[in-house]
């Protein structure tokens, strides 16, 4: 008498060899596939998930919590009042593009905000307040006007700047990212886990991601 404990396979790493062999029929003939083709649930699983994850990040596309759509008021930093422009003031010049020199935009019948209005958690998203126009590149642009707006693209996360008439002030960064981890987020952490580069070190070509049993492994003294 034989005590036997069974348990249902799974595709795993352990059965690899048994579910790669070729099916047969009930006949005994040999099949076009092979018994994970018949038994795994796999692939299943994987349809099921990515389908997850796409739903996901069409509710939750970014991190954090998106305040584009809110109003920033612009306000003096002197008196703490708003700052707005009337009609009946004479300084208002609608042919002038910029805020400088006492003109203004001739969309516009309020100051332009210095900063975003709302502080929190990953609200960062690397666009002006109220959505007004902004450069982007990996330098600063030769001439630029009070209150301009940049987005620095060579920093990691992207860093918006704004001129306050002298020099260029970091405003916040772009830290609002996708949640799936792919190799178009633009983070350190996504870079350092998805890092495919490699480095040449005393003329042999290392590749820079390694497990840490290798980074350590030791070397005999030569």
């Amino acid at each position: 008498m034989y005590r036997v404990k069974l348990k249902k396979i799974v595709d795993a790493q352990q059965f690899a060899d048994i579910l790669d062999k070729p099916a047969t029929d009930a006949n005994g003939d040999p099949s076009s596939q092979t018994l994970r083709d018949i038994l795994s649930t796999n692939a299943k699983e994987i349809e099921i998930n990515n389908a997850l994850l796409a739903q996901a990040e069409a509710d939750a596309p970014l991190s954090g919590y998106q305040t584009q759509q809110f109003f920033t008021l612009a306000v003096d930093p002197n008196t703490g009042k708003p700052v707005l422009q009337t009609a009946d003031q004479t300084a208002i010049d609608a042919s002038f593009i910029g805020n400088a020199d006492g003109g203004t935009d001739a969309s516009a019948v309020h100051g332009r905000a210095v900063r975003s209005g709302y502080v929190g958690y990953l609200l960062g998203d690397g666009v002006p307040p109220n959505g007004v126009d902004f450069g982007h590149g990996i330098n600063f642009p030769a001439s630029a006007h009070l209150n301009d707006y940049y987005l620095r693209t060579d920093f990691m996360p992207n860093r918006l700047f704004r001129y306050d008439g002298t020099r260029w002030v970091k405003t916040e960064d772009a830290v609002r990212m996708t949640m799936s981890n792919t190799d178009t987020k633009q983070t350190l952490k996504t870079s350092f886990i998805n890092n495919t580069a490699s480095a040449e070190i005393g003329g042999e070509v290392i590749v820079e991601r390694q497990a840490l049993s290798k980074a350590l492994k030791p070397k005999a003294d030569l």
